[in-house]
């Protein structure tokens, strides 16, 4: 799945990034504040949920209803990888930086800097999992 993201997310990021620069801004905004009230709070659930909302807004406002579909059919096994990544953060404030720079880098229409970005956080997400070789 993290491999098929990886291709589609960004193209739905650029796709959704003119109606979420302008008409949907202020849910974008407003989901990267709940993503930070959940992790500052270490609520879990609500951070999964908030996770969530917002890739789900890049592929909502894409104009692409493949692409919605698509991230639809993900949503829970999106929901069960979160909730097994989500406590391995030793600061889980740090999904909200990491996707308020993703939004930042949407925004900003550098759909090869959002790639970068997710590419990282996915390394980062499965190193926490994993153990250090050393």
């Amino acid at each position: 799945m993290a491999s098929i993201r990886m291709l589609v997310e960004p193209y739905a990021a650029g796709l959704a990034a003119p109606t979420l620069r302008e008409a949907e801004r202020l849910r974008l905004k407003q989901t990267i504040e709940e993503l930070y009230r959940a992790t500052d709070t270490n609520d879990i659930p609500a951070s999964i949920d908030a996770h969530l909302r917002f890739h789900g807004l890049f592929y909502q406002f894409s104009g692409n209803s493949a692409l919605h579909s698509l991230r639809n059919g993900w949503e829970n096994n999106l929901r069960l990888y979160f909730a097994a990544d989500h406590p391995t953060y030793s600061d889980l404030h740090q999904i909200a930086v990491e996707h308020d720079k993703l939004a930042e880098l949407a925004l900003d229409g550098d759909i090869e800097g959002y790639r970068k970005e997710m590419r990282s956080q996915f390394h980062n997400a499965l190193g926490a999992q994993t153990p250090d070789p050393a």
